[in-house]
């Protein structure tokens, strides 16, 4: 578990700088929550697994899901996270938020 903790760190400090630059604490927590719960649905969780998806597949899966309670920064920052790999850590980057 420390170890998923200090990979996410990073991710959670990006977020929560580029948050408090724009005054948006709420609304990031808010869609890192949503974020968070979307990738840990056991359905969405097997679709990420799923060898045969390519990165774009991913990216339009979570995008799709999230809908546009995800402004521009948040569905770029899912964008970063699924080409790093990292996405199955939003849960962790949400509680280190």
């Amino acid at each position: 578990m420390a170890e998923l903790t200090t990979i996410a760190r990073p991710y959670a400090e990006a977020a929560f700088s580029l948050a408090r630059e724009r005054n948006a604490l709420p609304q990031w927590s808010q869609m890192l929550r949503l974020a968070g719960a979307v990738v840990a649905d056991p359905k969405v969780a097997n679709a990420l697994d799923n060898p045969n998806l390519d990165a774009a597949a991913k990216e339009s899966l979570l995008l799709s899901v999230c809908g546009d309670k995800l402004d521009a920064g948040g569905r770029n920052f899912i964008r970063v996270l699924v080409e790093a790999d990292r996405v199955t850590l939003l849960p962790t980057i949400q509680a280190a938020f």
